[in-house]
């Protein structure tokens, strides 16, 4: 798919979720690892009681460069660990690239575009759903998938078949894990799907959400752990 192909998928995202709107999140045009979060969440960032309008809204899908979206200093340092997971998977099998050259092959969406401060099921938006599923299984070249505080979402009945039913879509069994890799007393749920194309793509749900336990707070040396235990498991792929 051409790079105007790409770009005309990503422009045409469900109402409400437009090329500035909140269902893609910070992204390339072209991300080879991608991070699906429940929403935008409502955690400004430090010193702020609200998130901004200017804000809720993300900049058009960047080329050759990192979205700045990566950098937004929210108070519960969500996106710093989202930075410091995509740039480290990126690395596992390109280790000469930079942080910010890393994240210039990353991406991040949402299923829903509500400012919510929990991911429940009620916060994924049907339309949203099945936008996601078909822009990973037959837009992007997405190598990698992690899902980060939506195992509650994904795989409620509904919103699993919204997104397996799909033409196109990835296709993930997301109650059903082909694999399950152990940290500390948690587990990533692991699938090998694959894209329309016939690449293969590895699935993952991260242990807990990255403002839970054991990962509350800042960066810190649970959330390395758990990065460094994803990316062996990447490079044994």
């Amino acid at each position: 798919m051409s790079r105007d192909d790409v770009g005309i998928a990503l422009h045409g995202t469900p109402p409400r979720g437009g090329l500035t709107g909140t269902a893609r999140g910070p992204t390339s045009i072209a991300p080879r690892v991608v991070v699906i979060g429940a929403s935008p969440g409502n955690s400004p960032a430090a010193g702020r009681r609200t998130p901004s309008d200017q804000e809720k809204q993300y900049d058009p899908p960047t080329i050759g460069q990192a979205h700045r979206g990566f950098y937004y200093p929210d108070a519960k340092h969500y996106w710093d660990k989202v930075r410091a997971l995509c740039t480290a998977v990126v690395g596992c099998h390109s280790p000469e690239l930079s942080e910010a050259e890393a994240l210039a092959q990353s991406g991040h969406f949402n299923l829903g575009t509500g400012f919510a401060g929990t991911a429940t099921v009620d916060v994924a938006e049907p339309a949203i759903v099945s936008w996601v599923s078909g822009l990973l299984g037959s837009v992007l070249p997405v190598e990698v998938v992690v899902g980060v505080g939506v195992k509650e979402i994904l795989t409620n009945p509904v919103v699993n078949q919204r997104w397996n039913d799909v033409p196109g879509g990835l296709q993930v069994e997301w109650d059903r894990p082909q694999e399950r890799g152990s940290f500390q007393s948690y587990q990533f749920r692991l699938w090998q799907a694959r894209r329309a194309d016939g690449e293969s793509v590895l699935v993952c749900l991260w242990p807990n959400h990255p403002s839970r336990p054991p990962f509350a707070g800042p960066v810190g040396p649970a959330w390395q752990a758990a990065v460094d235990t994803f990316c062996e498991i990447v490079r044994d792929q």
